[in-house]
C-alpha cells in the first residue's frame, strides 16, 4: 500500500442472537471518530473547506510542494501553507521514496500537513476535491509521467546561457550603456541585459519614460549586433494616475475588494489576469510600448500578486473570490506574456502547477542576503524541479540587506556566485547598499537606485574569481544546452538531487547540501563564511575532481575549498569529461 484514505467510522454490523446468526462479524478496523476522507464544511455564507485525509508515515521521505525557504529537502511531517507569497512557491505536487507521485489539483489558497499520523490536504475555499496519484519504480520515470500530466517547459535558447545583468536599478540608457561597454571591454558578452522597475512613467502605463530612458531602441539594435538581448521589468500594479486605470476599471479588469476598496499593494490595484480580457491587454500593451523598442524579454515581478495583507477573501478575481483561485494568478501572468515573447523565458516570482508550459522562469523572490539563505536555495531548486518547473534562477547574493563593500557580503557573492553558475541561468540582482539618490521627482527618476553589482564592483579578487567562473560557464554551454533538452523531452530538473541519478543508494535521499547538474556533474555549494573545507558525498568511485583530474573515492570525503574553489566532480565516462577538465584549468591560474 503505497498511500490509504482515512476512514474512521464504526462497524454497521449488529447481529441478533438467533435472528442474524448467519451474519459474519467482520475482523475490521471500527472507531467512534466518524472520519471520513473526504470532508465538505460550511464555513459561512457561500464559503466551502473542503479537507481529504490519508493515513500518514513517519518514514516516508516527501520531494517537492513548490519552493519554501527552509532547508530541509524532505517534507514529510511538515506543515506547507499552500499561498504565493513573496519567496514562497506553491506547485502542490510531489514523489515520494515509495515510488508513487501525487498532484493536488486545487488552486485554492488552502494548507497541506504530512504528519505521521496523517497527510491532509485542505482547500480553504473549495467545493472540489480532485487528485491524481500515480506510480514509477524510479525518480526519474516518476518525473516522466509528472510531467507527461503537467507538461514541459519549451527548448532554452542558447543564446541566453551566459550571464544575466541586473541591479536595482538601472536609472538612464546612458548608465546602462556605460555598464554593458565596461563588460563588452572585458571581453565577456552578456547574454541578457536588464531594466528593473520604475523605469515607466506611471504604474501601469506598461511604457519607458522617455526622459531618462531616450535613445533605449538604438541601445538595444547594439546589444543585438553583439548577441545579448534586452529585458524589463513588468508589474501588475496599477495606480489611479496611469493612463490605462479608467479603461481597466470600467471594464472591470482589476481585481476588485470585497467590502474593501480594491487596492491591495502600495495603495495600488492589480490588473486581474485571470480574465482573459486583461492577458489580451497586457500583451497588447506589451507588444506597442516594449517589443517595439527592440525588448526581447520580460520580467514578471508581483507575481504573487504580493500584497499588504494576505487576505485572499477580501478580493474577487476571475469573478470569483480571489480565495478560490488565488493560486493560478503566477500561472496566467506567465501565460499572458508568453504571447509575445514567443517561448522565451518569462522571469517571474511565482509559479504553479503547469507553468512551465508558458516559459516560466521561477526566481525565488526577494531573500535575503546571508549564507542561510543560500542554503535554502539549494532545496528550493531541487524542490521546484521535481515538480516540473526545471527552468529557475535566483538572485546572487540574496537581495535584502547586501552591503556590498563588506567582507562578509563580497564572500558570499562568490560563494553564490560558484552555485549559480552550475543552476539553470546566470544571474546577478539584488538590492546593494548603500543606496544611490534618486535622479527626478516622478516616473523614471522618483526611485533611488542601489549600489554597483557588476561583477567588477567587488574589489580585484572578486572580479578575478568571478571573471573565471563567467568563462567557464560560456565554456560549459553544449552540456548545458543539452540540460535544457531534456528538460523540454523528459521533463528533467536541471539541478537533481542525488537520489535522482542514485535511487538504489539510501544515503542519496538524506543528502541535501550538493546535487546533481545533470548527469555528469556532482556540484558541493560552499554555504558557510570562512569555510575553507567541507564534507561531500560520492555515490561510486567513477567520479573526477575536476581541478586535480584524480579520482575520489566513494563515500563521505573532506575536501579543501579554498576561496577560489567550489567542489565539483565529473563523470568519468561522459562524453564532456575532456571538455570539463580543459575548461576547469582557468581556476589554477588564480592561485
Amino acid at each position: 500500500m503505497i498511500l490509504e484514505e482515512v476512514s474512521l467510522r464504526q462497524s454497521n454490523v449488529r447481529r441478533t442472537v438467533g435472528i442474524d446468526d448467519h451474519v459474519k462479524i467482520p475482523n475490521l478496523p471500527s472507531s467512534s471518530l466518524a472520519i471520513d476522507p473526504y470532508e465538505f464544511t460550511d464555513i459561512s455564507g457561500d464559503i466551502v473547506r473542503s479537507r481529504l485525509r490519508f493515513i500518514g508515515d513517519a518514514d516516508e521521505k516527501i520531494y517537492g510542494m513548490g519552493g519554501y525557504q527552509e532547508e530541509s529537502l524532505n517534507k514529510n511531517n511538515k506543515y506547507i501553507e499552500l499561498m504565493q507569497r513573496n519567496s514562497q512557491t506553491v506547485i502542490p505536487a510531489y514523489i515520494s521514496n515509495k515510488n508513487y507521485g501525487f498532484i493536488w489539483n486545487n488552486p485554492s489558497v488552502g494548507s497541506a500537513f504530512f504528519g505521521s499520523n496523517e497527510k491532509v490536504w485542505e482547500a480553504s475555499d473549495s467545493e472540489i476535491i480532485d487528485y491524481i496519484v500515480f506510480v514509477g519504480d524510479t525518480p526519474k520515470e516518476l518525473i516522466v509521467k509528472l510531467t507527461s500530466i503537467l507538461g514541459k517547459p519549451p527548448q532554452m535558447d542558447t543564446d541566453l546561457l551566459g550571464l544575466w545583468q541586473s541591479k536595482l536599478r538601472y536609472q538612464t540608457t546612458k548608465e546602462l550603456e556605460e555598464v554593458y561597454d565596461q563588460y563588452l571591454e572585458r571581453e565577456i558578452t552578456p547574454s541578457v541585459m536588464v531594466i528593473d522597475y520604475f523605469h515607466w512613467t506611471r504604474e501601469g502605463d506598461y511604457k519607458f519614460d522617455l526622459e531618462y530612458w531616450k535613445g533605449i531602441n538604438k541601445l538595444s539594435k547594439k546589444m543585438e549586433k553583439h548577441g545579448t538581448k534586452l529585458m524589463v521589468s513588468v508589474w501588475p500594479t496599477i495606480e489611479e494616475g496611469s493612463e490605462n486605470y479608467r479603461y481597466l476599471k470600467k471594464n472591470h479588469l482589476l481585481i476588485d475588494g470585497i467590502n474593501t476598496s480594491g487596492k491591495i499593494f502600495n495603495s495600488r490595484y492589480m490588473i486581474d489576469l485571470l480574465k482573459e480580457e486583461s492577458r489580451q491587454f497586457l500583451a497588447k500593451k506589451l507588444r506597442e510600448n516594449y517589443i517595439s523598442k527592440g525588448v526581447k524579454l520580460f520580467w514578471a515581478d508581483q507575481a504573487e500578486p504580493e500584497m499588504d495583507i494576505y487576505n485572499h477573501f477580501s478580493y474577487k478575481s476571475g469573478g470569483v473570490r480571489m480565495s478560490k483561485l488565488a493560486n493560478l494568478y503566477p500561472y496566467f501572468y506567465a501565460e499572458a506574456i508568453n504571447r509575445v515573447s514567443n517561448d522565451l523565458p518569462v522571469l517571474i516570482r511565482s509559479s504553479f502547477l503547469s507553468s512551465q508550459r508558458h516559459s516560466s522562469l521561477l526566481w525565488s523572490g526577494d531573500i535575503e542576503s546571508s549564507f542561510t539563505s543560500m542554503r535554502r536555495q539549494i532545496q528550493f531548486a531541487i524542490s521546484v524541479g521535481v515538480c516540473g518547473q526545471s527552468w529557475w534562477t535566483s538572485d546572487i547574493g540574496g537581495f535584502h540587506s547586501g552591503d556590498s563593500q563588506s567582507d562578509y557580503f563580497k564572500e558570499l557573492l562568490i560563494r553564490w556566485y560558484q552555485f549559480s553558475v552550475f543552476s539553470p541561468i546566470l544571474r546577478m540582482h539584488g538590492d546593494r547598499q548603500p543606496h544611490y539618490p534618486k535622479i527626478g521627482n516622478k516616473g523614471g527618476g522618483l526611485r533611488t537606485s542601489g549600489s554597483s553589482n557588476e561583477i567588477f564592483s567587488f574589489g580585484r579578487e572578486a572580479e578575478q574569481i568571478l571573471t573565471s567562473y563567467t568563462k567557464i560557464r560560456m565554456g560549459l554551454q553544449n552540456y548545458i544546452s543539452d540540460l535544457f533538452l531534456q528538460a523540454n523531452k523528459k521533463g528533467f530538473p536541471l539541478i537533481r538531487p542525488v537520489f535522482f541519478e542514485y535511487p538504489e543508494d539510501d544515503y542519496s535521499y538524506s543528502e541535501g547540501s550538493q546535487y546533481f547538474f545533470g548527469s555528469d556533474m556532482i556540484i558541493c555549494p560552499v554555504t558557510e563564511y570562512k569555510q575553507r573545507n567541507i564534507d561531500v558525498y560520492i555515490p561510486d568511485n567513477n567520479w573526477i575532481d575536476v581541478y586535480k583530474g584524480t579520482y575520489i573515492k566513494k563515500g563521505l570525503n573532506k575536501v579543501d575549498c579554498p576561496l577560489y574553489k567550489i567542489p565539483v566532480y565529473v563523470k568519468k565516462d561522459s562524453k564532456y569529461y575532456d571538455k570539463f577538465i580543459e575548461e576547469f584549468k582557468i581556476i589554477g591560474d588564480i592561485k
